[in-house]
Order: structure tokens, then sequence, then C-alpha cells
């Protein structure tokens, strides 16, 4: 199969929960390709898809508190909530093209996890020296038309 030509450009970023300086965060981040492009005279990455692949999303959230930063647990009490089976549902998604016009998107969820770090935990991997539950999900957002893209997802109710 011969791939058009065509690209589906994607912002891509991390996303920190950064509500009042939590410590908690969120990351998302796209499947892609790098390109370069120049423009102006100066050259600048891109990150590319083409048009017949789907928009691929994985999406880790760490919740975690530092004791001697008591404003991390600003929303601790909310994400510790998030249920372990469905937190993935819990996702609001936000997709909006260069025209500033949100794409409506239904992310098909293609598999999900959720497991417990700490200082006590019996795989050497997972010790970190706070508590920490760790929610990793991968999604198909399906396919959008070529195009900029700003793509955003938060756990809670829309804004």
């Amino acid at each position: 199969m011969t791939k058009t030509l065509q690209t589906l450009l994607v912002a891509l970023g991390i996303i920190s929960f950064t509500a009042a300086g939590s410590a908690s965060t969120l990351t998302l981040t796209m499947e892609h390709h790098a390109s370069i492009a120049q423009d102006h005279g100066g050259r600048r990455v891109l990150r590319t898809l083409f048009s017949e692949e789907p928009l691929v999303a994985q999406v880790r959230l760490d919740v975690y508190a530092v004791p001697q930063l008591p404003y991390t647990s600003s929303h601790l009490t909310e994400l510790q909530a998030l249920p372990r089976q469905t937190w993935d549902r819990e996702l609001n998604w936000e997709v909006v093209n260069s025209a500033g016009l949100a794409q409506r998107v239904r992310p098909r969820l293609l598999n999900s996890a959720v497991h417990d770090r700490g200082p006590d935990a019996s795989n050497e991997a997972d010790r970190t020296a706070v508590p920490c539950t760790t929610y990793e999900a991968t999604f198909d957002i399906g396919h959008l038309p070529p195009g900029d893209y700003k793509v955003q997802s938060h756990p809670g109710h829309s804004p």
C-alpha cells in the first residue's frame, strides 16, 4: 500500500497536571514520524503522521504527593479516587485544529494498566521515594483530516 504524501501534523507535548504546583503528573505522547522543515531560513522539527495512519496516544498518570511540599497534595484526594478498573473512562480529550475549531473524537481504548509503586515495592524497578499509583493506557484516537492539531487530555470533569 502506498502512503499518501499529505501529512497530519500533531502538536505534541508533555502535559503536567499543573493545578497549584501539584506533584502528580500526566504525560501524553503520540506515535509519530519526525521530519525537518525549512521555512523562512530556519529549520524546525515536524511531528507528522501519514493521512492513512490513526492517531495513537499513550497516557501515563502518576499520582503522588511529596510530604515535604504540602501543596503537592492539592488534587491528591480527587486523583486517588479514580476507579482502578475504569480510570481511563475518566479522561477528557480535547483536539483542536490550527483554526481553533474543536474536533469531535471518540478515543478507543487499546490497553490499560494500573500499578502501585513506592518505597516498599517488592519489584526494585517499582521502588520510589514516595507512594505512587501509575495509570497507563493507549488509545486509538482515529483518523483526522490533514492539518495541524493540539491534543490534550486530563482526568475529571470537563472544564
